[in-house]
């Protein structure tokens, strides 16, 4: 798996000196999904409760970027019906409203610790980051949007012959229960600006206490990119990352790499 990543991504190193050679690399910004925009993610076409995750209506600004996740329960390992593996739903999907059509992936995972403890590993912004595909991490800024809980921007870099930057906007809050004590959570996060090659970057995090189960907790990623020679195989390679590194944190274990220089400190509660 590791080996098969490392080529992968290398291609993908390989299809940005392209681009540059065709003269790309100017650099654009596209705000966050605003809040009074949320249905943009289908939740016209039906979704309930929080794309089928909660009893409750997601927060506004916070559901998935579709109405349903179709990926299927990982399978039981060993006689463990909770394995801490991701299983995929691969498709395409049309932006509401646009003519976009991007890649998308779905991810469904157990990990086997309280959703407080994991929630906490979420908000870390190292959690998201894949170290793997880029030579350059950071965070700008937390606290960049206060209508909800928890928000920040982070600043990635990849070193191509030419060099392509982007910054991503991420957002956190409570669905059920409370952020001392949460049953369901949601997150989302966008490119907001950056290398126009990566036309689209947007991905969604929905966290749920299993029922009868105080220490295991169900992971559900939606993913969506559009840039050029990517692939649905390119965002099942960076959830893999992600997905191991919030196991990771969530378990206590030290995140490698974990270096971010310059960056704010992150404010308490964090």
């Amino acid at each position: 798996m590791v080996a098969s990543v490392r080529v992968q991504r290398a291609s993908l190193v390989a299809s940005f000196v392209l681009l540059a050679a065709s003269g790309c690399g100017t650099v654009t910004s596209t705000p966050f999904a605003p809040v009074d925009a949320a249905p943009r993610d289908g939740g016209e076409a039906g979704a309930v409760g929080c794309g089928g995750v909660s009893m409750n209506d997601c927060p506004a600004g916070l559901e998935p970027w579709e109405p349903m996740n179709l990926a299927p329960a990982p399978m039981s390992m060993e006689g463990d019906p909770f394995p801490e593996a991701l299983s995929f739903a691969r498709r395409s999907w049309v932006i509401p409203g646009t003519t976009m059509r991007t890649s998308s992936v779905h991810a469904r995972a157990f990990i086997k610790r309280p959703i407080a403890a994991v929630w906490a590993a979420a908000r870390d912004p190292q959690t998201g980051r894949d170290p793997t595909a880029s030579q350059g991490f950071g965070v700008r800024a937390y606290n960049t949007d206060p209508t909800f809980a928890f928000t920040y921007r982070t600043h990635v870099t990849v070193n191509a012959v030419i060099t392509l930057m982007w910054d991503v906007d991420w957002r956190h809050g409570v669905v059920d229960g409370t952020i001392e004590a949460p049953r369901v959570t949601a997150a989302r996060w966008q490119k907001t600006m950056g290398s126009s090659e990566i036309e689209l970057i947007e991905g969604s995090l929905m966290l749920r206490a299993v029922d009868g189960q105080p220490d295991v907790t169900e992971v559900l990623y939606q993913y969506h990119l559009k840039a050029p020679f990517s692939s649905n195989e390119t965002i099942v390679d960076y959830l893999t990352v992600i997905f191991g590194r919030l196991k990771d944190k969530a378990h206590g274990r030290t995140l490698v790499p974990n270096d971010c220089a310059g960056c704010p400190m992150a404010p308490p509660g964090y």
